[in-house]
């Protein structure tokens, strides 16, 4: 039988688990979108974040690159994107923030 402090860290790990494939950040994708070019990378969990560059290409340029932070604050995940144009200036002046409220089985809720 597992301690429950066990039984909790392997929820916590499945949990992760699910988040990753369901937001498909465990691998690399690339595929065309709308003309060009969007390619996606994702880095391994690291201190309850998990991180990916996503760059957009169309015609020969880059068109935006973005960064996409996922981080576990207490018993929530925060899904941060910050967008950069070309010349890798911020889009807005701090990232986007949202709160996702609902992680189940091929969904989340934001």
């Amino acid at each position: 039988m597992l301690r429950r402090s066990h039984r909790s860290l392997l929820q916590q790990k499945h949990q992760r688990s699910q988040l990753l494939d369901l937001l498909g950040l465990q691998e690399s994708r690339r595929g065309g979108v709308n003309g060009g070019l969007l390619e996606e990378i994702g880095l391994p969990p690291k201190a309850d974040t998990i991180s990916a560059l996503v760059r957009f290409t169309k015609a020969g340029r880059i068109e935006f690159v973005e960064i996409i932070k996922i981080e576990k604050v207490g018993n929530s995940f925060y899904l941060r994107l910050q967008l950069y144009d070309p010349p890798m200036r911020p889009q807005s002046d701090k990232p986007h923030v949202f709160n996702l409220s609902k992680i189940e089985e091929n969904k989340t809720e934001i």
